[in-house]
């Protein structure tokens, strides 16, 4: 029996299990991050003017004392990017800073830009500018005649 052909199926089927296991670990990573984003911008929402008359006053207070401890949280697992976004945000919101759309915006770009670095089109050429707070209560669309 040739000493090759057993070893080179076996780095080979190694190498493939190793490769695998690393694409799993990096799914469930983007997975995990993605739901902590998800749940930052849910928590977001109560810093929002209206936030008070849709959740209540308690409820408000509790979502963004929620959200600083998720910023806390973010030291954990997030890049240098989003935790710099994070400290700024918070400041601007305490501070009530005029820019905090602006700054929130950054934010939200920011995590963005971290969910889909993990691809292969990884650009996006979204600005902070362009993020906005629309309610469902606003009218947007004029009504016939207004126009």
């Amino acid at each position: 029996m040739n000493f090759w052909t057993i070893i080179v199926p076996l780095i080979t089927a190694s190498i493939a299990w190793l490769f695998n296991e690393w694409r799993k670990h990096a799914w469930e990573n983007y997975k995990r991050k993605e739901q902590r984003y998800i749940r930052l911008y849910e928590l977001f929402k109560s810093y929002y003017e209206s936030a008070p008359q849709i959740y209540g006053v308690e409820k408000t207070l509790e979502m963004r004392q929620e959200f600083l401890v998720q910023i806390n949280l973010c030291w954990l697992y997030c890049p240098d990017e989003i935790i710099r976004k994070a400290n700024e945000l918070a400041s601007s919101i305490q501070l009530g800073s005029d820019k905090k759309e602006l700054i929130a915006g950054e934010f939200m770009l920011a995590l963005r830009k971290d969910l889909i670095r993990h691809f292969p089109f990884k650009r996006t050429k979204l600005t902070a500018n362009e993020f906005k707070h629309v309610s469902a209560s606003t009218n947007i669309i004029p009504k016939e005649g207004k126009r």
